[in-house]
């Protein structure tokens, strides 16, 4: 019998605005995906309200700020 019970893995669940930058040469569709430190990936969504939706249904730990990988 363990002695400690061991807690649930903590989620950290962000929102990435991919919209490409203006003077990008290589322009694609722009998409917001929720994405969280467990590896788990949302779906491509038009917009980050749909985006965020998916990251509070995965996990409350959702950061306040919206994220932009490309700069």
């Amino acid at each position: 019998m363990p002695l400690f019970k061991r807690s649930p893995k903590q989620h950290r669940v962000a929102v990435y605005d991919t919209r490409p930058l203006p003077d990008d040469p290589e322009q694609f569709e722009p998409y917001f995906v929720a994405i969280c430190e467990c590896d788990w990936l949302g779906d491509f969504r038009k917009s980050s309200e749909e985006a965020c939706r998916d990251a509070y249904r995965h996990d409350p730990n959702v950061d306040d700020e919206i994220k932009r990988p490309l700069g």
